[in-house]
């Protein structure tokens, strides 16, 4: 699942960016695996990364391992913050797939 932000002219805008400076890629395997974080501190970090990304036009993408999400946000409140935080940025933000991110992505000329 991505996150696309949407320029004030209607065009979606394409930025990767480091969000957050953690030590691992917030992912559900780097946040859990060990026991390291709670799910409220995960679920934190994803409202600030999400919330962030809206505000600067930017992507966000949730890597997750579904069988890691379900031992560790059984409810998938984690999905569920994401798809309330989308909705409530209106015509900011919209859920896409990677697909949909690719067709706007320029490739270098090689050589």
């Amino acid at each position: 699942m991505s996150v696309v932000t949407t320029a004030p002219d209607g065009r979606q805008q394409l930025v990767l960016a480091a969000v957050l400076d953690c030590g691992d890629d917030v992912s559900d395997i780097g946040a859990f695996r060990g026991g390291r974080w709670p799910l409220e501190d995960f679920l934190k970090a994803i409202r600030l990364a999400v919330e962030w990304t809206i505000e600067h036009k930017a992507v966000f993408d949730f890597l997750a391992h579904p069988s890691c999400l379900l031992a560790t946000d059984p409810k998938f409140e984690s999905l569920q913050l994401i798809c309330e935080l989308v909705r409530a940025a209106g015509n900011k933000a919209q859920i896409v797939d990677l697909e949909t991110i690719a067709k706007d992505v320029k490739l270098r000329p090689s050589g």
